[in-house]
C-alpha cells in the first residue's frame, strides 16, 4: 500500500510540473534604435531565433516566441548603418532548481526536457536597444 501511495504522489507532482511547459511561450519585447545616443525612428528591424522571425518598425513592441537560443535583432534603413543586438536568453529562476527535482523525482525529467525544447523556461530582456553601426550583446541581471 505505501508503495502505491508513493507512486501516486510522484505522478501527481510530475504532472503538475508539466503544467508550466504546456503554457504560453510568447513574450513581448520593445525594440528601439539609437544613433549617437539619440532615438532614431522608422527603421525596419528583424528579430530572429530558432522559433521564428518577426518584423517591426521602430520604436515598437512586438511579441516573440521564447527560446533557449538568443534573439538576434538587426535594424537597417537606407542611408544609415546597420545595427545588430544579440539578446541573451535567460533561464527563469525557478528553472534552475528543476534539475534537482529531476534527480530526486526521475519522473520529472521529461518535464524539464520539454521545457528546454519549447523554450518556456527562458525569457529575454524586455527592452532591446539596437545601436546603428554597432554590434551589441544584451544580457539581463533581473527577472522579468
Amino acid at each position: 500500500m505505501p508503495t502505491k501511495l508513493i507512486w501516486l504522489c510522484a505522478i501527481i507532482v510530475t504532472l503538475t510540473g508539466c503544467a508550466h511547459w504546456l503554457g504560453p511561450t510568447e513574450q513581448s519585447v520593445i525594440v528601439r534604435t539609437l544613433q549617437d545616443g539619440h532615438t532614431v525612428t522608422g527603421l525596419s528591424c528583424s528579430l530572429t531565433n530558432d522559433k521564428g522571425e518577426w518584423q517591426v518598425i521602430t520604436p515598437k513592441q512586438v511579441t516573440v516566441i521564447t527560446s533557449s537560443e538568443d534573439l538576434i535583432a538587426t535594424c537597417e534603413s537606407t542611408g544609415l548603418e546597420t545595427g545588430t543586438s544579440s539578446v541573451v536568453a535567460q533561464p527563469w529562476p525557478g528553472y534552475l532548481a528543476q534539475p534537482v527535482t529531476g534527480v530526486l523525482l526521475p519522473l520529472g525529467t521529461p518535464s524539464i526536457i520539454g521545457q528546454k525544447i519549447k523554450g518556456v523556461s527562458y525569457w529575454y530582456p524586455r527592452n532591446i536597444d539596437v545601436v546603428l553601426g554597432e554590434e551589441f550583446l544584451i544580457t539581463a541581471d533581473q527577472t522579468p
